[in-house]
């Protein structure tokens, strides 16, 4: 029996049910019992594996940003070209996290 845990809770499901519980919990990352506890006890669970992967593309847009201040702080105007660099940088960030934030079903 697990001491930090040794109550438990039954639940009956239909078969469609449990393969929908199935698909999400393989989607969270997490196990089972995991899965089960945070939605039970938060009510949504997102799985936020990938959002390591788009830290590296925020650090380069914020490198980015700051050339540009300081450009526009030394009294040169910003280029165009910088700038657009950015707007799509920006969109592309948008996009990946996108990706990670959770859905209405």
């Amino acid at each position: 029996m697990n001491k930090a845990r040794p109550r438990q809770l039954i639940i009956r499901l239909s078969d469609s049910e449990l393969q929908i519980i199935k698909r999400q919990v393989a989607k969270s990352g997490l196990s089972q019992q995991d899965y089960a506890r945070l939605t039970l006890l938060t009510g949504s669970v997102t799985n936020t594996d990938g959002v390591k992967q788009v830290i590296p593309e925020m650090k380069r847009i914020g490198n980015n940003i700051n050339q540009i201040t300081r450009r526009c702080n030394s009294g040169y105007p910003p280029v165009s070209d910088d700038l657009a660099y950015i707007r799509k940088e920006l969109n592309l960030l948008w996009q990946l996290l996108k990706l990670y934030l959770p859905t209405r079903e």
